[in-house]
């Protein structure tokens, strides 16, 4: 038997290099057969990854607008500004009750509005018809019966 390392067996058999010998030859191709009918679907197979995102679509049209929301809390008061310019002078009132000085005041004499009376140096004029009401102690309690004119003045010279 010979040595044939390294030998290729297609080149030997044509070649007749007695190496190698053909065993069985390829036929002829033969007619293609009929198709068969198609078999039943098989088992759905498992997820695959999920691809590359795709590029971003165009933006779409503008939404309705929304209900308006609930008041929000009031914030914290601001500086006081600056005062504005003085205004018009306004129209002249309507002319006062006359004021009668009556002297100094008694408790037993009866006033009118506008009497004015003097107690301790200080003048005081009826804002109300009275009897009895001491003008120190009601313009003191704020009683709303007298009201002070002029106040004693206590400067020396």
């Amino acid at each position: 038997m010979k040595a044939n390392t390294g030998t290729d067996p297609a080149a030997d058999v044509a070649a007749s290099g007695g190496y190698w010998a053909v065993l069985a030859a390829k036929g002829a191709t033969g007619a293609t057969g009929s198709t068969s009918t198609t078999g039943a679907t098989g088992l759905t197979g498992p997820q695959g990854l999920q691809g590359i995102q795709g590029v971003a679509g165009p933006t779409g049209a503008t939404g309705a607008v929304g209900a308006i929301g609930a008041t929000g809390l009031t914030g914290p008061q601001g500086m006081q500004g600056e005062a504005g310019p003085i205004g018009p002078a306004g129209a002249t009132g309507a002319q006062g009750a006359p004021v009668t000085f009556k002297n100094a005041w008694a408790g037993s004499t009866f006033y009118n509005v506008g009497d004015a009376v003097s107690e301790n140096g200080t003048s005081y004029i009826a804002l109300t018809a009275n009897l009895a009401i001491d003008p120190t102690s009601d313009v003191a309690a704020s009683g709303g019966n007298w009201a002070v004119l002029a106040v004693k003045s206590y400067h020396q010279y």
